[in-house]
């Protein structure tokens, strides 16, 4: 609104600025370039402009004398920008140190009655040098009230002779400003998306205002509410200010912790034992590990660290059954727990003491679950998948193997059928894998057939699928034929 008033708007937008400012949203880059380049903003750090708080009745001031061509520190200051605004009519006395409350109808009524102020190096209204600059007609300003002198100065006087008597009516109660401040502690060490809330002292104990701004040097490593709470957001360090209403400082030094590294499969596998351990502890089964439902779980806990939020809805809208769909998994029956918390044996504690999550470890119908676990953000979390999969029958593993004949003579090119027999006669797999120690001796078909090629001995070897053996010695002497006389 500020930059509008001034008739600036189109200047702003086909401008190139350059701020130091790290908090203006895009679409306000504009007219804070603007403002920032023009010297009526300094911002309230210097790195921070302070979009995300409230403007302040002496902030607005400021920003329309500084227009006007009054400098702060000079004809004013800013934390008491009233005092000249009042004089020029632009206000009525009704903001003072005291004021909490500043709205965008006060901005308005201010950005209205400042047309009718004269700049600080002549007697030119803003809104006689807007008409000039063609920002509006003397036509569209006459119906508004504002473009003759005689109205202009008649509203000034006015609205000065007002504020003279508020001032008057309230002499008695003198301001007393902030003479010091303190932030304590002064130095604070947190671990990522920990918090902690410092506390400004303002002196004098009877000071009129003791309010404090509170701002960051870089909000990308720790914000800073408005009542002193910090909340750790990246490794770094960054210095959180405290500032009075008549701009006196202090700061407190704050350092954020990267994420701890952690063996990401080893704290997966943790809270699976962990899990297990509890159901065994009530008398159940335990559940199976399953990589595609941990891999589903693995994805929504790298979604919630990296988005910086923690729920069963995924920021894309995705439920767990969506999720369970992603990795193959099509099933209608399936639960989940989410958690942040700092090791396996902390979350799985905190899941036992709420009945919901302790439901969903302790579900009996449940057979499978996958664990998934994220810090690469520095934001901790646990997901947990449950869901009722197909379990495979158990295996029934061979435990001796033989076979008949142990050894046999064969004449060349003739042939004999082995037998070999796998028990227990249960066995899940009776396969055999046949091999030859010679084959220039002897071959054997996977079929247990041995045919006999040169004079010699072999071995046949029967192999079971868990590598047990059994052979027959294979002897093969010349035909008839071959016998020389």
């Amino acid at each position: 609104m500020f930059v509008r008033l001034l008739g600036a708007s189109d200047a702003a937008h086909s401008g190139t600025w350059n701020t130091p400012f790290t908090d203006v949203p895009t679409w306000a880059e504009p007219y804070v370039g603007y403002a920032f380049e023009n010297g009526l903003t300094l911002g309230i750090s210097a790195t921070a402009f302070g979009s995300q708080q409230d403007v302040t009745a002496s902030q607005y001031l400021t920003f329309v004398l500084r227009a006007l061509g009054y400098e702060s520190g000079v004809h004013f200051e800013w934390y008491s920008a009233w005092t000249l605004s009042d004089s020029l009519g632009i206000t009525d006395g009704r903001f003072y140190t005291g004021t909490r409350v500043f709205l965008r109808s006060d901005v308005a009524e201010i950005s209205f009655t400042a047309l009718g102020a004269t700049f600080a190096s002549s007697n030119v209204t803003l809104a006689l040098s807007l008409i000039a600059d063609g920002v509006f007609s003397e036509m569209a300003a006459d119906s508004a009230g504002i473009a003759t002198l005689s109205i202009i100065m008649t509203a000034n006087a006015e609205r000065a002779a007002a504020a003279t008597a508020q001032r008057a009516a309230t002499a008695g109660d003198a301001a007393v400003l902030p003479t010091g401040v303190t932030v304590s502690p002064a130095t604070v060490t947190l671990d990522i998306n920990a918090t902690q809330t410092l506390t400004a002292t303002v002196l004098p104990a009877n000071v009129t205002d003791r309010a404090v701004t509170w701002t960051s040097s870089d909000t990308s490593i720790a914000t800073v509410s408005s009542v002193g709470v910090v909340t750790a957001r990246a490794a770094g360090t960054v210095t959180i200010t405290a500032t009075t209403v008549n701009g006196l400082r202090a700061t407190s030094d704050v350092t954020v912790i990267g994420a701890p590294v952690v063996n990401v499969p080893e704290f997966e596998h943790r809270v699976f034992e962990l899990t297990n351990a509890e159901r065994r502890n009530h008398g159940l089964s335990d559940l199976i590990w399953d990589d595609q439902v941990a891999a589903a779980a693995r994805a929504h806990s790298e979604d919630m660290a990296t988005n910086r939020f923690l729920s069963h809805t995924g920021s894309d809208g995705s439920n767990v059954g969506t999720r369970l769909q992603r990795v193959g998994i099509n099933v209608s029956s399936w639960a989940e727990n989410v958690a942040t918390h700092s090791t396996p044996e902390s979350v799985v504690q905190a899941w036992m003491n709420s009945p919901g999550h302790r439901a969903n470890i302790l579900d009996t119908r449940m057979t499978h679950i996958g664990v998934g676990f994220d810090n690469t953000s520095g934001n901790t979390r646990f997901t947990q998948k449950f869901t009722i999969l197909p379990t495979a029958p158990s295996q029934i593993t061979p435990t001796d193997i033989s076979v008949f004949p142990e050894a046999i003579n064969l004449k060349i090119d003739t042939a004999q059928t082995i037998t070999a027999t796998v028990l227990p006669a249960n066995a899940t797999d009776m396969s055999v894998t046949w091999s030859s120690s010679d084959t220039s001796v002897a071959t054997v078909t996977q079929t247990g057939v041995v045919t006999a090629h040169a004079e010699g001995t072999a071995t046949i070897t029967a192999q079971t699928a868990n590598n047990l053996t059994a052979t027959t010695l294979v002897t093969v002497e010349a035909t008839n034929s071959d016998v020389s006389e």
